[in-house]
């Protein structure tokens, strides 16, 4: 298992579209409205045996006063919308760095 940055729109939206609980707020179109709106967008995912397992769109919500948030709304997404331990575990980490 390993972290990889989706950089590729059809491999997203295939993903998340083919989830039954996913929402189109992790779709690549939402994230690219958000990076209109708000700056900085982030696509992540867990690929295994080249195998999308897990993905997680990170939104950068700028605040008055020089802070700012993070935002995945309704994500991350799991394959087969079933918790993978070792997929979350891999994608919080990168997600904290």
């Amino acid at each position: 298992m390993k972290i990889i940055i989706i950089n590729n729109k059809e491999e997203l939206d295939n993903f998340v579209g083919s989830q039954t609980h996913s929402q189109f707020i992790q779709s690549w179109a939402w994230g690219e409205f958000q990076q209109k709106v708000s700056g900085q967008v982030w696509r992540v995912g867990v690929e295994e045996n080249g195998e999308l397992l897990a993905s997680a769109k990170i939104i950068k919500k700028s605040l008055p006063m020089g802070k700012s948030y993070f935002y995945c709304g309704r994500g991350p997404i799991f394959a087969g919308n079933k918790w993978n331990r070792e997929a979350a575990v891999l994608l919080f980490e990168e997600i904290k760095r």
